[in-house]
């Protein structure tokens, strides 16, 4: 089982150590101004000068706070974005080693959304809300012992209702979590919907589906709309509490001040603690609700690390052709050509899955050590990118230009080549190529990978004779154990041997055996 990556480790710890490091740094700056002021009010009371130093001193901490609080937003969005990188990593790996069939399981658009939407929440937790939590914890003590120094009896009425502030936002936190469900559940509804539906939209409207998917939409954001508004109402009022605690502390400062004989400018001092460490509290009900919406992302990742791997994971590759042994028992010796016959394509199909591991766990040919496989089929990855990059993908080291040139002219590509040149850009999925010319693409790119293992499932090569000589050539040139899916009726000659894919399926033990 794969887990999330810790927020606090390497590096990481170290920027972390940074911000406790300028939260500190911002509460000495806090009460060095506070007993600045005291002195300050005391000089205008007494109808003194105004001490230079004591000038200095408040300019020093108003300028040490806000290079503090500079530092601290630095420190705390590396942070973020480390965390958010390292993540970001163990998520593709994790699914790079999923089986096939669990990727096809699951809507498009909820893969997309692991890697934007709960990316930016766990991000935000790491660089926001964490450094703000930690920041807050440092800050919002000093500022009481600061006042507790200045004037014990004015410590206790400010703090007082700041303390019952807290513990008011840490009874409502209870409410985030729901909140935050119904708000992500809503975003994802419309993101994964538009994800799919964006690039079928003209053959959508040309269905006539338009005015309906818009009416989808609208209903949508609706709900969407009522979700945002009661998690904004929720933050607000979570907000609105350590302000009225700040207020409600000023005011009883100032009451007890009045009572107590204690002298304005302590009473002044004390003001400009409670001024002061407003905004850490206010960043609390922002803390809050980062770590609702982190809980609810870091489950939903969860449950992809918690997935089985197709173990697939591998040290390095080997190139020597590989022999099998299918399930009835019949060899099939290395360097030899094995058709899947049989009237179903699905059986041939999820035959060769299986046999190329993208399905199954395939047992190496020794520790850290497996065939190099090639899949030839219409789902094969293009990327977008240059024509060279295509032909050469997943071929290590990447062999020179002329040697890329020989193998594609060789194999019927000669009209692309000339139309687009190897700088020349292919879409992704290989839109605007042709069949044929997606179909002798992926077949060059095998060329140069130079597998052990050739698997071919694409049934319009035997339609065409000229995609049919290039199949025949590319066998021939490259030595490799062989697997073709045959379709019904093509010629069977192009095989050393045949068996029927279906019965291959229907067999208790499946797996073919590799050697």
């Amino acid at each position: 089982m794969t887990a999330i990556p810790p927020i606090l480790s390497r590096s990481r710890g170290a920027l972390f150590t940074t911000v406790c490091g300028a939260g500190l740094a911002e509460a000495a700056a806090m009460g060095l101004a506070a007993f600045a002021t005291r002195e300050l009010f005391a000089a205008l009371h007494d109808g003194r000068t105004l001490p230079l130093h004591a000038l200095m001193m408040l300019g020093g901490a108003g300028a040490g706070v806000a290079l503090a609080r500079f530092t601290n937003r630095i420190a705390a969005e590396s942070l973020g974005q480390r965390f958010a990188t390292a993540v970001r990593h163990t998520l593709y790996a994790k699914i790079a080693a999923l089986p096939q069939a669990d990727l096809a399981r699951r809507r498009r658009g909820a893969w997309a959304l692991r890697f934007v939407g709960d990316l930016t929440i766990l991000r935000n937790w790491a660089g926001n809300g964490l450094p703000q939590a930690a920041t807050a914890a440092i800050v919002l003590p000093c500022a009481a012992l600061a006042l507790w120094l200045l004037n014990p009896r004015l410590a206790l009425a400010g703090m007082a209702p700041i303390l019952a502030a807290l513990l008011s936002m840490a009874a409502l936190t209870v409410i985030f979590d729901p909140i935050q469900r119904g708000l992500r559940s809503g975003r994802a509804a419309i993101a994964t919907r538009m994800i799919e539906r964006l690039a079928y939209a003209p053959q959508l409207d040309l269905m006539g589906r338009t005015q309906q998917e818009l009416r989808r939409l609208d209903e949508r954001g609706q709900r969407l709309r009522k979700s945002a508004v009661r998690r904004t109402a929720a933050y607000a009022g979570l907000r609105m509490i350590p302000d009225l605690g700040a207020v409600a502390g000023g005011v009883l400062v100032l009451w007890i001040a009045a009572r107590s004989g204690a002298s304005g400018a302590e009473a002044a001092a004390a003001l400009a603690v409670l001024g002061m460490i407003a905004s850490p509290l206010r960043a609390l009900a922002f803390t809050w609700d980062r770590y609702s919406g982190w809980r609810v992302a870091r489950e939903k990742l969860q449950a992809v690390f918690d997935l089985p791997d197709a173990g697939r994971t591998v040290e390095r590759f080997t190139r020597d052709a590989a022999s099998l042994t299918v399930p009835d028992g019949r060899p099939v010796p290395a360097g030899a050509v094995l058709g899947l016959t049989g009237a179903d394509a699905r059986a041939k199909t999820e035959w060769l899955t299986r046999l190329a591991g993208l399905e199954n766990r395939r047992p190496p040919v020794s520790p850290g050590v497996r065939f190099r496989t090639a899949l030839i089929e219409p789902g094969a990855p293009i990327l977008q990118g240059s024509l060279r990059r295509n032909l050469t993908l997943g071929v290590r080291p990447r062999p020179s230009d002329e040697a890329i040139t020989n193998v594609a002219r060789r194999l019927g590509l000669a009209p692309l080549m000339q139309r687009l040149t190897l700088d020349g850009r292919v879409a992704e999925g290989g839109r605007g190529l042709g069949r044929d010319e997606l179909a002798r693409l992926l077949m060059a790119r095998a060329a140069l990978t130079r597998p052990a293992l050739l698997l071919i499932d694409m049934p319009e090569i035997f339609a065409d004779a000229g995609l049919m000589a290039a199949m025949r050539n590319l066998i021939a040139n490259l030595h490799a154990t062989t697997v073709v899916s045959i379709p019904a009726g093509a010629p069977r000659c192009i095989a050393d041997l045949t068996v029927d894919a279906a019965a291959l399926l229907d067999d208790a033990g499946c797996e073919a055996d590799i050697s």
